[in-house]
């Protein structure tokens, strides 16, 4: 299992890649309720003044999600199986999202990484810092974000 002990700072997980498309900006609009026509009308959003449909900026965490499982595949560990432990493992406690002006639009492809940006301990809870970087197939920065996880130490875990 992956533990505070197999987390770094400066390891970084294998390279995550999200074909956007039409539908499923639709899709994403459509479950978390957006009616920002600009995200779901090809037409309306040419009105607007934008390019075409865009993602709306929350869907950052869907076309560039924290991929702590393939942190833990980079040391030959896995995440826990049991679900209550998962959600122990890695609890967001604070998101700071960054977006650099590059839309995301339909026929994008975005290839983001997951790396270790800083570990520490404070008063009695292990943190570990995340931060997330994100490009289309331009090579234009399309968001950049960095989640501190609340991290659950182990009997056999002393920190560091």
């Amino acid at each position: 299992m992956y533990r505070w002990e197999d987390a770094q700072v400066g390891d970084t997980a294998p390279a995550y890649y999200y074909e956007m498309t039409a539908e499923k900006i639709v899709a994403y609009c459509r479950a978390a309720r957006y009616e920002n026509v600009a995200y779901t009308s090809q037409a309306a959003a040419k009105e607007a003044g934008l390019p075409g449909m865009i993602a709306p900026p929350a869907m950052v965490f869907t076309y560039a999600p924290i991929c702590l499982s393939g942190l833990a595949s980079t040391k030959g560990r896995s995440l826990p199986e049991d679900p209550a432990l998962l959600t122990q493992t890695g609890h967001p406690v604070k998101t700071s999202i960054g977006f650099q002006g590059a839309m995301v639009l339909p026929g994008d492809f975005v290839r983001s990484v997951t790396s270790i940006q800083d570990k520490y301990q404070q008063e009695g809870r292990a943190m570990i810092v995340l931060r997330v970087e994100a490009h289309n197939q331009r090579k234009e920065r399309v968001a950049e974000y960095t989640c501190a996880c609340l991290w659950p130490l182990g009997p056999d875990s002393q920190g560091s």
